[in-house]
């Protein structure tokens, strides 16, 4: 069995799925916590529409991170694994973000 590797983050199981990425528990085995980690989507896309959701990804992932509150989820890393760039954070297991 292949373990699925997000950098040093090694994937538990998907999480969840949206409109444009999907989302992972995984475990940081340096620290020994366990994370979400959200990646976007790109194998479905091409050309121009690719570069545009890395765009808006990154540009996602660097709002998040310079914002700080405690309904917020803050970041703790963001990183490239084989082109897909993926964002990881706090891991949330109860709960939705409409509750």
């Amino acid at each position: 069995m292949t373990t699925k590797l997000f950098g040093r983050y090694e994937v538990i199981e998907q999480i969840g799925s949206g409109g444009m990425a999907d989302v992972y528990q995984a475990k940081d085995p340096m620290l020994g916590r366990v994370v979400a980690i959200k990646a976007p989507r790109i194998d479905d896309q091409d050309g121009d529409k690719k570069v545009e959701l890395l765009r808006l990804f990154t540009q996602e992932a660097q709002a998040v991170a310079r914002l700080k509150a405690d309904t917020i989820v803050g970041v703790y890393d963001f990183g490239d694994e084989n082109g897909r760039p993926y964002l990881v954070m706090k891991y949330m297991p109860n709960g939705s973000l409409a509750d």
